[in-house]
């Protein structure tokens, strides 16, 4: 604020605001603010819910397709592995038998490595709202601040 010496001459000196109109102040400053903390905690959950839906989706259109392809794949080597066995001396219901249970048990270990792998990736997503957070702590800071200077 000016001294008298630094006036001009017809500038009417500014009033300060008074504890009443400051407190108004920050009141009104502090309800904009958390408004504007719930738009952004909205908008950050909303976006974590999509992708996770995205995700789920992917995840079970992918099963959903290596099931069919696994199934065909599943009868053509167990058949194929039939004929291995039942060439190496094993008796046709035997090797039918070792055919089927080698093919399901690499079709298994192979659809829970891509299962385990889209269930990490989808687990690496925020849980929370972590901009919110982070300006949630500014604000709290600022208004520490705000508080502690008047």
């Amino acid at each position: 604020m000016k001294n008298v010496a630094q006036r001009t001459i017809g500038e009417v000196p500014q009033p300060e605001p008074s504890l009443a109109e400051l407190l108004s102040q920050l009141r009104d400053e502090a309800v904009e603010l958390v408004r504007n903390e719930l738009q952004l905690a909205k908008l950050e959950l909303t976006e974590s819910v999509q992708t996770a839906g995205r995700s789920f989706l992917a995840m079970n259109a992918g099963l959903v397709v290596s099931f069919m392809g696994a199934n065909l794949l599943t009868v053509a080597a167990a058949i194929a592995l039939t004929g291995v066995f039942f060439a190496m001396g094993a008796g046709l219901i035997v090797a039918a038998f070792i055919g089927f249970l080698v093919s399901g048990a690499i079709l298994v270990m192979i659809g829970l490595s891509v299962f385990k792998k889209q269930k990490e990736q989808l687990s690496e997503q925020p849980k929370v709202a972590e901009n919110t957070i982070q300006t949630l702590k500014e604000n709290k800071q600022w208004i520490q601040e705000k508080t502690t200077n008047n």
